[in-house]
């Protein structure tokens, strides 16, 4: 999915964020390690020649202009690796930015700038919710300081430039891989289990209609046990395709990850289940009477 982000331009630094004069919009690739090395040559070198201003429409012009053009040197550059889908694509040079009235609701990162300073403030926002008080201050930088190399985790800049984050910030980075792979497992056992639950519910549902017409001695073509009998496999047949997408994911997947025992003994009697008792009733069709 595109990063998002928003580009604000403000009279003075004390005036309020939810208040600037011009906004523009940046669909894809708005993190800082990207945003910093595009906008502050534009930023420092508009300073060189024009001074610190309080024109915010000039400048925000000269910006959006300066970042549309690299971004259509970056498709020129495409274009020419790939003719073959120049006709396809060429939307692209129209779309992705923007001039707003309003800020969006699905940003990820706004870059306040405040020209009178020569000043950008870097904000990690919470705009999924649509709330500007639940913005993160990453760092704020003058336009004619050093462009920043930012760490790939937390997105603040780093001070040994030989690195690519933090040293605090490479462990944290292997936590929440950990913890999200544990998510993804329990989330992925639950909801195998759910479906084999619906297996075993269909499974002895057509028992049901099985048992039925053969007491009633109508075990035959068309009769409406019968036709109830094959859909309650059908349905099984389903929640079985279902559930063994899971079950090959982690044949896939859980090679060196850390799960807890009591995760990984949840998921072997469900599989036991599966492969000794339920699977030979869908494939073969064996309804057996209890």
């Amino acid at each position: 999915m595109s990063t998002r982000s928003h580009v604000a331009f403000y009279s003075d630094s004390d005036a309020k964020i939810e208040k600037p004069e011009v906004i523009l919009y940046k669909h894809s690739d708005g993190y800082p390690s990207n945003m910093m090395p595009l906008i502050m040559p534009l930023l420092s070198d508009y300073k060189k020649h024009r001074g610190g201003t309080t024109y915010t429409d000039e400048i925000s012009a000269c910006l959006l202009y300066h970042i549309m053009r690299e971004s259509n040197d970056d498709i020129d550059k495409w274009d020419k690796e790939n003719p073959k889908a120049v006709q396809r694509n060429k939307h692209f040079r129209y779309c992705g930015f923007g001039i707003d009235t309003e800020f969006h609701d699905d940003i990820e990162y706004l870059y306040a700038v405040y020209p009178k300073e020569s000043l950008i403030r870097v904000y990690y926002t919470n705009f999924w919710e649509g709330n500007l008080n639940n913005r993160r201050l990453l760092f704020e930088i003058g336009f004619d300081d050093p462009i920043p190399k930012i760490c790939a985790y937390c997105h603040k800049p780093l001070k040994d430039k030989k690195l690519e984050m933090h040293l605090e910030c490479e462990q944290a980075e292997l936590d929440d891989e950990d913890r999200r792979a544990k998510e993804e497992i329990e989330r992925d056992t639950r909801e195998f289990t759910e479906n084999m639950d619906k297996v075993s519910e269909y499974v002895k549902e057509a028992a049901i209609y099985k048992k039925r017409s053969y007491a009633a001695k109508t075990w035959k073509g068309g009769s409406i046990n019968v036709e109830k009998h094959d859909a309650a496999i059908d349905k099984a047949r389903y929640y079985f395709s279902r559930a063994q997408l899971f079950d090959r994911e982690w044949e896939l997947g859980l090679e060196g990850v850390q799960i807890g025992e009591k995760l990984q003994n949840r998921i072997d009697p469900v599989s036991k289940e599966v492969f000794d008792h339920i699977l030979p009733l869908i494939d073969d069709d064996l309804i057996v009477e209890e």
